[in-house]
């Protein structure tokens, strides 16, 4: 009964104990500060599990111990070469001391609100005095452009539409926003807060910079476009010079192989006519006398002859011999 007694007496004080909020449990994704009577009471308390605080006098603030985000507003922004553009931000960040960041900031709710002020302040210096393509760019590696792509020609070192000096990358936008994040984390560091990264999630030319980036497009692509009509009238005259030098040299060849034919076929007509009018003289002479007779003579020709030319001998014998009986 005694025994009984003591098991109902403990039982009530433990009731009583919890019913109080004398203890109180952590999740592993929290952590929290005793505070009595609102000022903070010992150190951090970052363990989960079950804990024991005073009842009625302290109470337990808790904190995220998870990576939380932030997401800044998109603003427009200058950079170095007052070239304005539309850029959004955003960053993960956690508690790293709450006993600092309750008393500096007091919930995450203000916590978002001195990001906001540090963060866009940040971004919007570091910007500001940030060359473009440093933003945009992602590597150091020189750019290589739709000039650099094409076939190698003497005007390849042409310069392109964009200027040299926003294609020289010298940051990159990795380390841009190292800078970034380590400048803003200087700043948080006091406040108990923990800056982990800072992100450009999108980046945009203001409307009026992009009719002047579509221009320019433009403008540079008709200059590629040209470049490459000249390149191509260049082959074509190049071509055609060719085809009608080889025109000229296939018809030189030709009419030398046929004069040369020519001559040779002359030659050995010369030859065969030698060698059959050298074997009678007579009969030579008699053909070439018809030949130039039949030259000389034509129909209806009057002649006036001498009794003493051999041309009327020769007629005179012609015509016997083509007289009757003859």
């Amino acid at each position: 009964m005694r025994v009984g007694a003591i098991l109902a007496a403990l039982l009530l004080v433990a009731g009583l104990m919890v019913g109080s909020g004398c203890f109180y449990t952590l999740d592993p994704t929290e952590q929290a500060i005793v505070t009595e009577f609102g000022r903070p009471i010992g150190a951090p308390v970052l363990e989960a599990g079950l804990h024991f605080k005073t009842p009625f006098v302290q109470d337990v603030r808790r904190f995220e111990k998870r990576i939380l985000r932030w997401d800044g507003e998109p603003r427009e922004i200058s950079t170095r070469e007052k070239k304005f553009i539309f850029i959004d931000t955003m960053a993960r960040w956690r508690i790293a001391d709450p006993l600092v960041f309750l008393q500096s900031v007091g919930d995450v709710e203000a916590a978002q609100q001195r990001l906001d002020n540090i963060i866009d302040g940040v971004v919007k210096d570091t910007i500001s005095s940030t060359a473009l393509i440093d933003v945009v760019r992602a590597t150091t590696r020189p750019m290589k452009t739709d000039t650099d792509n094409a076939a190698a020609t003497p005007d390849q070192g042409a310069a392109s539409s964009i200027d040299d000096a926003a294609t020289v990358v010298t940051i990159g936008r990795p380390q841009l926003m190292l800078r970034i994040t380590t400048e803003a984390a200087k700043r948080l560091t006091s406040l108990g807060i923990e800056l982990l990264d800072v992100r450009i999630k999108r980046l945009n030319f203001v409307d009026r910079v992009l009719e002047d980036v579509y221009r320019r497009m433009i403008s540079e692509r008709q200059r590629i476009a040209e470049r490459f009509r000249s390149e191509g009238q260049g082959d074509r005259a190049r071509i055609l010079g060719q085809l009608e030098k080889e025109q000229k040299r296939i018809s030189s060849e030709a009419f030398r192989d046929a004069e040369k034919t020519r001559g040779d076929a002359d030659a050995t007509a010369a030859r065969t006519y030698a060698d059959a009018y050298g074997r009678d003289p007579d009969f030579y002479r008699f053909v070439k006398s018809l030949e130039t007779l039949e030259a000389a003579v034509g129909s209806g020709t009057t002649a006036v002859l001498s009794t003493r030319g051999e041309l009327l001998d020769l007629l005179k014998s012609a015509g016997a011999s083509a007289s009757p009986g003859k």
